[in-house]
């Protein structure tokens, strides 16, 4: 009971990192009178990993059809909470990947 109870927890903390990093990026944008954002990979040495890494059967079959990640900042996923808030904190939205325009 408590595993489903946490799961619940856990996913709603990332529902609000995402609505932190959106609101962020909108206040930025207003700011700046920006009114479009694009991200941009220019780096080469950035490869296209799976999304999920796990080694199950099931996952392995579907990995073809699933999303892809990057393998560094700001294209990797590393679903740690706390290292996600402190970088939507503290870092910036202009970090040079995203084109605003």
């Amino acid at each position: 009971m408590m595993a489903a109870r946490t799961g619940t927890i856990g996913n709603w903390r990332w529902r609000v990192c995402a609505l932190l990093f959106f609101a962020t990026t909108i206040n930025y944008m207003d700011r700046q009178g920006y009114k479009y954002c694009k991200p941009h990979n220019l780096d080469p040495s950035v490869t296209e990993v799976p999304w999920l890494d796990f080694s199950s059967g099931y996952v392995q079959r579907a990995a073809a059809k699933m999303p892809k990640q990057g393998s560094k900042r700001p294209w990797r996923l590393y679903q740690n909470y706390a290292l996600d808030i402190v970088t939507l904190r503290y870092g910036k939205v202009d970090d040079g990947v995203m084109r605003y325009s």
